[in-house]
Formats: C-alpha cells, sequence, structure tokens
C-alpha cells in the first residue's frame, strides 16, 4: 500500500492526477485498507463471482461537529458550491465530485450515526442502477445491504464496519 501512495502522491506532483482525483483515491484506499490484526465481519464472495463493477466514488459523506463552519471551510477553501441545505445537512458540488456533510445525530445511511470524519464513502456502479439490482448484486455478493424506506439509497458495510453506499 506504501508504494501505491508514493505513486499517488508523484502523480500529483507531476500534475498528471487532479486534486480531486488524488482525494478521491486516497479516500478508497483508506475505505478498503485493513490495519494488521483487525477482525471483521466474515464475508466471502461466492467462488467465480465477479467484482461489481464500478467506475469510481460517486460522493463522500463526512459527519461534522459544525455544519455552519464545516459549509464555510468547504466553500472557502475548496470551492464549494451548494446544491442542497438543510438544518442538519449541506450537499456541495466540488469539481466534477460532490461532499455531503451531516451534523451530529443527523439521519444519513439507515445505520446508526457515526462519530466525526468519515460518513460513507458512496461507489458508483454503471451496470446496477434499479434499487433491486443494487440489493440483489450485493447479496450475491454475500453482503448484508439495508435500504432505508423510501430513499432508493443503499448502504453496506466494508470488514471493518467502515459504512459504503452502492449509487
Amino acid at each position: 500500500m506504501l508504494d501505491r501512495l508514493q505513486d499517488l502522491v508523484q502523480k500529483y506532483d507531476h500534475k498528471t492526477i487532479s486534486r480531486r482525483e488524488l482525494i478521491a483515491t486516497l479516500a478508497a484506499l483508506c475505505a478498503a485498507a485493513k490495519p494488521a490484526g483487525a477482525a471483521g465481519p466474515a464475508q466471502s464472495v461466492s467462488a467465480g463471482k465477479e467484482p461489481i463493477p464500478l467506475t469510481g466514488v460517486d460522493h463522500l459523506a463526512f459527519r461534522v461537529s459544525d455544519l455552519a463552519r464545516s459549509t464555510k471551510f468547504y466553500q472557502e477553501h475548496l470551492g464549494g458550491r451548494i446544491t442542497s441545505q438543510s438544518s442538519t445537512s449541506t450537499f456541495l458540488d466540488i469539481g466534477q465530485h460532490w461532499v455531503a456533510l451531516f451534523a451530529r445525530g443527523a439521519v444519513s445511511t439507515g445505520y446508526e450515526a457515526t462519530p466525526f470524519g468519515v460518513d460513507h464513502i458512496s461507489f458508483h456502479s454503471p451496470k446496477h442502477r434499479s434499487l433491486d439490482e443494487r440489493m440483489g448484486v450485493l447479496r450475491a455478493h454475500g453482503l448484508d445491504p439495508v435500504s432505508p424506506r423510501g430513499t432508493g439509497r443503499v448502504y453496506f458495510r466494508d470488514p471493518d464496519g467502515i459504512i459504503l453506499q452502492l449509487s
């Protein structure tokens, strides 16, 4: 993994990838990383099952301690443009990607609210578009997806309990 991180930084330094691509790739690597000796739920793919096709990270969602302060930060420092906002969440376009910010206690995934930091990471699948298709492919992979009633969104956990979304 260290080689992959060094390669990413080198690509960024040589301007062959954008800051957004660097951040999205780092987030995906962190989500996939498993600390040495960490135990997680037993989740295995059936023999011969192909990986779920993805085109990349759809969005990142963060749990923040002060929604107004974090919104201002993403606007001023990263050029975020608010696309939707409520008393408990802000959604911002940042370049080709978007970021969701959730305040303490805001309902976001169908799981219990996360502590401050990464709330969830969403991956985009061009093949599995409907709710039934996304639920089905995750179940076929031995995962235990949840979909909060009426949302059309699908979430699941990695072996370390990190919440992921299939968009």
